[in-house]
C-alpha cells in the first residue's frame, strides 16, 4: 500500500519472485494491483508504474492493468 503523502497514491512494482524481470499475472494485476489502484483512486489519483523492466514484461502488464480498470473484455 503506498504511504506518504494522500494527496495521490504511487504504485512502483518491481516483478516478483525476481526483482525486475518476473512477469506478473493477469490475476495478481486484477486481484492486487488493480482493486487497490481503484479503491485509492476513487478519491485520490493514482501513478502506477511497471519496473519489472528487463524482460520487457512491465509493458503487457500495464495494458493489463489498463484493460482491467477500464473494464475491456480484451485483456
Amino acid at each position: 500500500m503506498p504511504g506518504g503523502w494522500q494527496g495521490f497514491a504511487y504504485f512502483r512494482l518491481h516483478g516478483s519472485p525476481i526483482i525486475y524481470r518476473s512477469d506478473y499475472s493477469r490475476e495478481r494485476i486484477a486481484g492486487q494491483v488493480a482493486a487497490a489502484v481503484a479503491a485509492s483512486s476513487a478519491e485520490h489519483p493514482a501513478w502506477v508504474i511497471y519496473d519489472n523492466t528487463a524482460s520487457s514484461a512491465a509493458t503487457g502488464n500495464a495494458l493489463t492493468f489498463v484493460r482491467l480498470l477500464d473494464g475491456s473484455k480484451t485483456v
